[in-house]
């Protein structure tokens, strides 16, 4: 079974500031920050695992609109080198930040 925390976090790593989970405090703006809100196999013959459907969320923050449209552009480049696409992207009202958040999909055998 894949378990793609690891290889989410060095993809996001190669665009930017990465964390699992938005921390507490921010230290450097722009950043990413991820979870995998689906990781679910899918069985064939002989109970083993034929494929797995993957869901990652990933947000983005960035000081200005035009930093977070740059690294988005960066972000859906490199999942898509690693096969993940983007189904969703949308911008979040936040008080501080340009906040857009993403989910990317990956079907894995």
């Amino acid at each position: 079974m894949l378990e793609p925390k690891k290889d989410i976090y060095t993809i996001l790593s190669g665009v930017g500031t990465a964390y699992q989970n938005r921390p507490q405090l921010i230290k450097e703006i722009p950043c990413l920050y991820y979870y995998v809100s689906s990781n679910v196999p899918v069985y064939v013959l002989e109970q083993n695992i034929g494929y797995q459907e993957i869901e990652v969320v990933v947000d983005i923050l960035a000081n200005t609109s035009s930093e977070s449209g740059t690294l988005l552009s960066s972000l859906e480049s490199a999942m898509l080198s690693e096969g993940y696409r983007l189904t969703y992207c949308a911008d979040i009202p936040d008080d501080n930040y340009s906040h857009i958040t993403t989910k990317f999909n990956l079907v894995g055998y």
